[in-house]
């Protein structure tokens, strides 16, 4: 599975260095990204973005933190 995200974050980064992977880098992106989510902030000053997919996983392993939902739920 690791191998898989590495390849896969290879591909993003050469999509976003050369115009002739647009291609590749798009179907990269759709295999990571399954949808995004946009909605109000509590405080009505913006938007939270919900990412889903195996985004979000990465994005919890190079971060270490949680998603919305676990710090909703931790309150």
């Amino acid at each position: 599975m690791a191998a898989r995200y590495r390849e896969q974050v290879t591909m993003l980064i050469a999509g976003l260095s050369e115009a002739d992977q647009l291609l590749g880098l798009k179907e990269a992106l759709r295999d990571v990204i399954e949808k995004i989510v946009l909605t109000l902030s509590d405080d009505g000053a913006g938007l939270d973005i919900a990412l889903h997919g195996a985004i979000a996983g990465l994005l919890h392993v190079a971060t270490g933190i949680s998603s919305a939902n676990d710090k909703k739920a931790s309150r």
